[in-house]
């Protein structure tokens, strides 16, 4: 998972960090309040580990402001500090904090308190995965999808009709991550969604798949009709933008398709990544077929 230490002190900085990227960890470092600020502003951590005496705000401070960010997943929070009075122990708790680990480092004590905050971590996402929605972007889970898709595919067996489920890929996603971080990212995959949404038919249904992919539910349409939609979706998502600092960034979609009912499969049998065709680059697609069906992009 991707951590950042909060710490003044450097060498502590280095020997925390060189442990948790041994154990398989993304560490990043700020060492003022000010930077832990900004690269909560990039990017979405699932553990801050931080100590008191941050310059540009106080430690609690920085906690109560974690504690307020409108992120997807939770946040766990160390405060790992020489502080170990009574006092400061609960003002940090009250703060919004998590755990305490005293100073000076304890390698095996550190593991311990790590895994603890896995453990918390795992059973949010658990739940968060029964949920119904997905909080970033509003649409329904894959796993909803999955449920309502089996309703889907026996009533298509039934009345002898075919359909298609489309999947898109946000090709740029970890492009658009590394460079301007993983919210604004996610805010693209929003975009993309509130777009798509705005397109699409009422009996279509979207739904997200992965962090970087959708799937898009067309009932009783056949293969030989995509032309039509993916130009009408591009159309669309070519005017869909983010802004990121001073730059505007744009999705690029990789997507590929399914047709169902196939003979003898199940649900998740037909979804499966094997079954899928592949198209390549949603724009390259879209002026394709407008140009060999004479269709208006």
């Amino acid at each position: 998972m991707r951590i950042l230490i909060a710490d003044r002190n450097q060498l502590v900085n280095r020997l925390v960090r060189m442990k948790l990227e041994k154990w398989g960890h993304t560490v990043d470092i700020a060492l003022t309040g000010i930077d832990a600020r900004e690269s909560l502003k990039l990017n979405t951590y699932r553990m801050v580990i931080m100590d008191w005496g941050l310059e540009g705000t106080d430690a609690p401070d920085l906690c109560r402001h974690i504690r307020s960010l409108d992120n997807i997943s939770y946040t766990y929070v160390m405060f790992f500090s020489e502080r170990t009075d009574h006092d400061a122990i609960m003002e940090a708790f009250e703060a919004g904090a998590d755990d305490f680990l005293p100073k000076p480092l304890n390698p095996q004590l550190l593991m311990l308190r790590l895994k603890t905050g896995e453990r918390v971590l795992t059973l949010e996402d658990s739940l968060r995965e029964m949920s119904s929605y997905d909080a970033s972007t509003g649409l329904i889970t894959y796993n909803t999808f999955r449920s309502f898709f089996a309703t889907v595919m026996a009533g298509a067996r039934r009345h002898d009709s075919a359909g298609t489920v489309l999947f898109a890929s946000l090709a740029n996603h970890n492009a658009i991550s590394e460079a301007h971080g993983n919210i604004a990212a996610s805010k693209m995959m929003a975009e993309v969604a509130r777009v798509t949404s705005e397109t699409i038919r009422t009996s279509d249904m979207l739904a997200k798949v992965e962090d970087d992919q959708f799937c898009l539910l067309l009932p009783q349409t056949a293969s030989a009709n995509l032309p039509i939609v993916l130009v009408n979706l591009n159309k669309h998502l070519a005017q869909a933008s983010v802004r990121a600092g001073e730059v505007d960034l744009r999705p690029e979609l990789d997507v590929s398709y399914v047709t169902y009912p196939l003979e003898k499969r199940t649900a998740d049998e037909v979804l499966a990544l094997e079954n899928r065709t592949s198209m390549g680059r949603l724009s390259e697609v879209a002026e394709a077929f407008a140009a060999e069906e004479g269709l208006e992009e």
